[in-house]
């Protein structure tokens, strides 16, 4: 009876290290697959106005090292990318300069806080209980909270003015991804 426990218990514990090994791959690969996408299609921003507007942002959050800022056509959003070397990439240059600004500050809040970090470690939860549905669930609404913290730091003391045109640039930013 003791040896079939064992070779259960053996059984499983390589089962799940399989499982957490296939899973923690597929993400990795797929986050490669997007990295490599990324490198092929940017361009660096060149226009003084977006570049001003950046700098400006990345003054008043007080960052000293700042990420790279790239344009990348296929992107369907905004976004901060990059582990070793974060990269912030625009999917537009088609917007006005509250815009940009908005866009910068949400991206650069991530870029400040680590997110990117915090994402890695809730892929390593998600890998290692890959089984779990909760461990899914818990991390989605981790990567929710993370995206509504930021936009709550982005409008926080402001007026409702800002607050508006701010949610006006989020509701402009989807409603281009979802043409593209």
């Amino acid at each position: 009876m003791r040896i079939w426990r064992n070779q259960i218990s053996g059984i499983l514990s390589l089962l799940w290290a399989v499982g957490v090994v296939l899973y923690a791959g597929w993400n990795l690969t797929g986050y490669m697959i997007l990295r490599r996408r990324l490198r092929r299609w940017e361009e660096p921003v060149s226009d003084r106005d977006i570049l001003l507007c950046y700098q400006n942002v990345c003054r008043e959050l007080d960052i000293k090292n700042a990420p790279a800022l790239n344009y990348c056509s296929v992107l369907s959003a905004p976004m901060c990318a990059g582990f070793a070397r974060p990269a912030i990439y625009l999917s537009s240059l088609n917007l006005n300069a509250d815009d940009f600004y908005y866009i910068f500050k949400h991206e650069l809040t991530h870029y400040k806080r680590h997110d990117i970090i915090y994402k890695g470690l809730l892929l390593t939860a998600r890998s290692i209980h890959f089984f779990n549905p909760f461990v899914h669930w818990m991390a989605m609404a981790a990567e929710k909270d993370m995206e509504l913290s930021c936009d709550a730091e982005v409008v926080n003391n402001c007026p409702p003015e800002v607050r508006r045109e701010y949610s006006l640039t989020i509701l402009k930013c989807i409603s281009e991804s979802r043409v593209s």
